[in-house]
């Protein structure tokens, strides 16, 4: 696996990743924004992370879709 290239496409998932894992441990450090975010995404807080990850990471596949279809 040491040998492996990576597409653009997978560096790009990997970066962003990277960017939703941070956003998330953020979040989950702040008390008062884990509340808000548990609030928002209506989870137990045993898969509030999760949410949070997957919000991220869907809004920046919205944001890149945008990107990609403006002239």
């Amino acid at each position: 696996m040491s040998n492996r290239t990576l597409s653009p496409k997978q560096v790009r998932n990997n970066e962003i990743m990277e960017e939703a894992n941070n956003e998330a441990k953020r979040i989950m450090a702040d008390e008062e924004l884990r509340h808000a975010a548990q609030v928002r995404l209506n989870v137990t807080s045993n898969k509030l992370y999760t949410s949070l990850v997957r919000e991220y990471f869907k809004a920046a596949r919205d944001a890149g879709n945008k990107e990609t279809t403006i002239p």
